[in-house]
């Protein structure tokens, strides 16, 4: 089936929109019951297939129980998935038979025989055919209620920023399900390096942002919310943490600038080392509106001072000071806890925006000013870090970006980054700390 030119053309269906608004592993088989008791139409980003057929149009041998599946099967269903990743995404359902008629409507559930097993060996098929590779693909099988064995097999792509992809040596781009021409892959390195350009335009924005706080401080112009003067000359911990989806959310935050999904979520919520220097918005005046989002301030006594933003293409930063001196000691997951609020504040916004298909860049910016000792505590309830390290400079350390590609994975990333974010400040030997971040998104949109 050719797909219709229309961007967004999905959305003017209520049915779609539910079941593209779940994450993948909230589909159900009532979900795609509904789809063909709803006589479902195919559009630009939405499509259906029964089953797999070889060259020659028929069974697949995968269906005649052998453990492998044909190139040609194998290659139609990659067509079809980069042809999506190169315009603008989409969900490909394979188990759903068409309407007769040909009016791309879906019709029957046909259901794949060992769905679980295929998913295994399409992906790895898909990782060695598709070029450049597609790191924000999700597959997923439905079982069926009455076996559990066979199911319909779902694969959602988010429009990539690494378009063309293309499949084969040398590998041919699709879109449309027909190969690419000249100006199609012209088309979409232009979209790919707009995106990019977004992305690094916001960012910069941010770390100018970040800049003028720290102007701020060495000039006495910096004020907390009761007063208080942020004095130059003591030593300081300056970050700034970002979050930039992606694909801008702009259109999709209309209206939800609201509600207790807005509620900067506790350290102990993520099961992480208290630190409770920037998460107090809701006492210091709350959210306020400002020009394509909002932002709120947050100030911990005379000690701590914060900016947030949240933007309606969907970014998030945080820019903030804490004070410190050569008394005071700092323990290594503070700042790491503080990140992670961004990084839940950034999922909360991708999921009320109804796109958790999109990825999210994350990266960090710190700068400690003076001497600053980072050190665990003998009873900290959630993890540690070796040691006592001592930091004694003015140095900008930059780390990430790091990416988010998909909502499932937001527990196991975040491990990652608070590995790379505690070697910034020097630290070397990192436990697991059991931190829980999807609790804190799920409590509150």
């Amino acid at each position: 089936m050719l797909r219709q030119s229309s961007k967004w053309l999905f959305f003017l269906d209520l049915r779609i929109i539910m079941i593209y608004q779940k994450q993948i592993e909230q589909i159900t088989w009532a979900d795609l019951e509904a789809m063909v008791a709803n006589s479902q139409v195919e559009n630009a980003n939405l499509e259906f297939k029964k089953t797999l057929s070889d060259k020659n149009g028929g069974e697949d041998r995968w269906l005649q129980g052998q453990p492998r599946i044909n190139d040609h099967a194998r290659d139609e269903l990659a067509k079809e998935i980069v042809a999506f990743a190169n315009v603008y995404g989409g969900m490909l359902l394979l188990g759903i038979d068409e309407r007769a008629g040909g009016l791309n409507e879906a019709g029957e559930i046909v259901p794949l025989p060992r769905a679980a097993e295929f998913v295994e060996k399409i992906s790895q098929s898909f990782s060695q055919i598709i070029d450049p590779p597609l790191p924000n693909l999700q597959i997923l099988h439905i079982p069926s209620p009455t076996d559990g064995q066979s199911g319909v097999v779902i694969f959602k792509v988010p429009a990539s920023n690494a378009a063309p992809h293309g499949i084969g040596c040398p590998p041919e781009a699709y879109v449309q399900q027909t190969p690419m021409t000249m100006r199609d892959v012209q088309s979409a390195f232009w979209d790919a390096r707009t995106k990019r350009e977004r992305i690094e335009k916001t960012r910069q924005k941010f770390d100018h942002q970040f800049a003028e706080l720290r102007e701020r401080v060495s000039k006495n112009t910096l004020t907390d919310t009761q007063g208080q003067k942020f004095e130059a000359g003591k030593n300081h911990i300056f970050v700034r943490m970002t979050a930039i989806p992606e694909i801008s959310f702009d259109g999709f935050m209309t209206d939800k600038w609201k509600g207790e999904w807005l509620q900067i979520p506790s350290a102990s919520k993520m099961k992480m080392v208290s630190a409770n220097f920037f998460d107090n918005v809701a006492n210091t005046g709350g959210w306020m509106p400002r020009a394509h989002g909002i932002r709120g301030e947050s100030a911990f006594q005379e000690r701590a001072f914060s900016e947030w933003t949240l933007l309606d293409d969907g970014a998030v930063n945080v820019s903030g000071v804490v004070v410190a001196n050569q008394e005071k000691s700092y323990h290594c997951d503070w700042f790491a806890t503080i990140a992670a609020q961004v990084a839940v504040m950034a999922e909360r916004l991708r999921r009320v925006s109804g796109r958790p298909d999109i990825g999210i860049e994350f990266d960090v910016s710190l700068m400690v000013v003076g001497q600053t000792n980072m050190q665990s505590s003998s009873n900290d309830l959630y993890g540690s870090c070796s040691g006592k390290h001592s930091r004694n400079f003015m140095k900008k350390i930059d780390l990430g970006p790091f990416l988010f590609n998909t909502t499932s994975e937001i527990n196991q990333k975040f491990g990652q980054i608070r590995q790379e974010f505690l070697r910034g400040f020097g630290i070397d030997t990192v436990s697991e700390n059991g931190h829980d971040l999807e609790s804190a998104i799920s409590a509150h949109p």
